[in-house]
């Protein structure tokens, strides 16, 4: 996500790695590779691997391999492509269980929708500000995914949900303007 207040809400963040592999250590078949897993018989990390990407101790992305890409170019040479997305990505393949609900406000409905399938369970992994809306007990439709339930919550609060750089899950309030009276006049 370039910037999240500009890219739609409720997308993944997506990450593309570029690897030029000379020793072939990315090889999908390379039993000699310091990433290959003997028990598996594969390399070691593959779709759904956790990746974290990181800068001068700060993390820019955090989330997992969605596809990986090895391309022989000659022999000594070989380009491997790594895509990744963010937990959002997973979000919107697991099914929502079906249920009554009662009524609460948006980051309390967030958070048990959240607990309810054991998404971002660590501590302090749902950083959730208070909602402004209040959403009533409308039972919960289990065609859909997880993320396609939090963003019906989203769309009634107007807000933004996203996971940032160290993989948490972010909530954010509808933004509310701060209005004063001057004179018998908002401002």
């Amino acid at each position: 996500r370039q910037n999240r207040f500009r890219d739609p809400t409720g997308q993944p963040s997506t990450a593309t790695l570029q690897i030029e592999d000379r020793d072939f250590r990315f090889s999908l078949v390379n039993e000699g590779s310091p990433y290959w897993n003997a028990t598996k018989g594969r390399l070691g990390f593959e779709l759904n691997s956790g990746v974290r990407i990181s800068r001068n101790g700060t993390y820019l992305f955090t989330g997992i391999i969605t596809q990986y890409d090895q391309r022989i170019e000659n022999p000594s040479r070989s380009l491997v492509t790594i895509n990744c997305s963010d937990e959002l990505f997973r979000l919107n393949n697991t099914k929502i269980a079906a249920g009554a609900v009662t009524p609460q406000r948006s980051d309390e409905r967030i958070d048990s929708v959240l607990g309810s399938v054991g998404a971002f369970s660590r501590p302090g992994q749902r950083i959730l500000e208070t909602g402004k809306a209040n959403l009533g007990s409308a039972p919960i439709d289990s065609s859909s995914s997880v993320l396609e339930y939090l963003m019906r919550v989203h769309t009634s609060e107007q807000g933004r949900i996203w996971v940032d750089g160290a993989g948490n899950f972010r909530f954010d309030r509808r933004l509310v303007g701060e209005y004063q009276a001057i004179d018998g006049y908002l401002s």
